[in-house]
């Protein structure tokens, strides 16, 4: 549990008592801002257990680390002895959630020493955080009339039940600083004094960055697994320009448990805007990356996302510029990593990897490994299934593995396209693909290109080795029925070439 603010309801009189209590003890020469010369006075220390079983369970207490109390206060409440062991009980029960049990074990430990200011200081502090302030106050007000040394135990109390009221983060503050430098071994000081720096330090976050620096770094030192006081100190390093610790400290929130993924993304995304304006490009990007990484949307991400799409263009062209045709492949893919890294849906990336596969694939059928190519433009025509190229050199790859009519599905599908947009080969792909309908039994088909060729092209340069090409055909009526060579071509090409 964490303390909370709290109203004073119908008890606001001894709020007037209370901070009367803390300008009384300020002045008093045990305070930190004593004057030289002043004597302090001398502490009333009460004996504490210093077995090591019992300081860890006060100490888990104090973080308020519920599983690690549980098991630690079990064995260590008898080993502390009375009223501590019940006092521990007492701490653990609130914890818990249980206001019961720590009410019986406060019951039995003011049974046992009722005049031990350790009871009435767990007492008082109990109530408080558990937000009862009016009988913590109640509590502090009989202890007040008590006389004698400054106990420390009383003042931790009176600064934890100021910090659990309106406007008494301050003075409480005061107290708890003061019972520490009158017992600097005092226990159950962390998360007091954590929350206390924690309150003031925002009360000075609109008119004081520095102070609230300095105020949210004590709480953090004080308390450092609390986690407000990290989200705090994190804001307040941003608000004095600190973002590199400012982001370490987020982090180290979100690892502790605390659910901030967007909001530290971000501030990562601020950051990286920052960095660039500094001109630390590279320290950006990684800011950049790291608020997406965290789960920044397109929408959120905004201009970021065209910072890092310049980034990755201009490491894939330099991949691509004649210097570095001729780079390793695992730094060539060490590069393509990056690139995908910072802008996955880069159309340029896609079209690097469709020329990338395609020049592997022309060189592997060029060295007559058939088989190489055909993986290689697979994986052209898979990031650019629109790639002429590679389809042409896909149906080169079938034809020449006897895949004849998945060939002719290939070239069927780029003289459909190049009709379409008035282009003519330098060659004539028309025969090639008829020859491949032909050794796959579909004659009908090659006729159906023959003719096609024959009416729709102006280039007299084939048509005469395409008559006779036509001559050498079967008739229709000796030939299968079939669909229409155009259709079908383009039906087959259009998965890529895939069998």
């Amino acid at each position: 549990m964490r303390p909370q603010q709290f109203s004073l309801g119908g008890f606001p009189s001894l709020v007037p008592l209370l901070v009367g209590l803390v300008l009384g003890a300020c002045s008093q020469g045990n305070s930190p801002q004593a004057r030289d010369g002043d004597s302090p006075k001398t502490a009333a220390r009460i004996p504490r257990s210093e077995d090591p079983r019992v300081i860890a369970a006060r100490a888990a207490l104090d973080r308020a680390d519920m599983d690690i109390a549980r098991a630690l206060v079990s064995l260590a409440a008898p080993l502390a002895g009375a009223p501590e062991g019940d006092l521990l009980r007492a701490r653990l029960c609130l914890l818990e959630g249980d206001m019961n049990g720590a009410e019986q074990a406060l019951a039995r430990a003011r049974r046992v020493q009722r005049g031990d200011p350790r009871v009435l200081a767990t007492s008082a502090e109990i109530h408080a955080w558990a937000g009862m302030l009016q009988t913590a106050e109640g509590e502090l007000a009989a202890a007040a009339l008590r006389s004698g040394d400054p106990v420390p135990e009383f003042l931790r109390a009176r600064g934890v039940v100021l910090i659990a009221s309106p406007g008494g983060a301050r003075p409480g503050l005061a107290l708890l600083e003061q019972a520490r430098s009158l017992d600097p071994d005092l226990p159950f000081m962390g998360r007091a004094l954590a929350q206390a720096h924690l309150l003031v330090g925002r009360s000075h976050l609109g008119t004081d960055r520095e102070l609230a620096l300095k105020h949210a770094r004590a709480a953090v030192l004080a308390e450092p697994s609390e986690l407000d006081a990290l989200v705090f100190l994190g804001d307040a390093l941003i608000l004095n320009g600190e973002w590199g610790d400012a982001l370490r400290t987020f982090e180290e929130a979100l690892l502790l448990g605390r659910p901030m993924e967007m909001e530290l993304a971000g501030h990562y995304k601020r950051a990286g805007f920052v960095a660039l304006a500094q001109g630390k490009r590279s320290l950006g990007i990684k800011s950049f990356l790291r608020a997406r990484e965290l789960g920044l949307g397109d929408q959120e991400f905004g201009s970021a996302a065209e910072v890092l799409r310049v980034e990755a263009r201009k490491l894939l062209a330099g991949l691509t510029s004649e210097t570095n045709q001729a780079q390793d492949p695992k730094t060539k893919e060490a590069i393509l990593a990056r690139v995908r890294e910072l802008a996955p849906d880069l159309g340029e990336l896609r079209l690097y990897r469709a020329a990338d596969a395609l020049a592997q694939g022309i060189a592997a059928f060029e060295e007559g490994a058939f088989q190489v190519a055909g993986a290689f433009l697979d994986q052209a025509l898979t990031h650019n299934p629109d790639s002429l190229e590679a389809h042409l050199y896909r149906g080169h790859a079938f034809y020449a593995e006897q895949e004849y009519l998945l060939a002719a599905e290939q070239w069927q599908w780029v003289l459909d396209n190049l009709r379409r947009d008035g282009i003519s080969l330098p060659e004539p792909l028309h025969l090639r693909l008829a020859d491949a309908l032909v050794r796959a039994d579909r004659a009908q088909s090659a006729r159906q290109v023959l003719e096609s060729y024959l009416r729709l092209e102006e280039d007299d340069r084939w048509k005469e080795q395409t008559r006779q090409l036509l001559q050498t055909l079967p008739s229709e009526a000796d030939s299968e029925p079939v669909e229409s060579g155009a259709e079908s071509g383009r039906e087959g090409a259009s998965g890529g070439g895939t069998r």
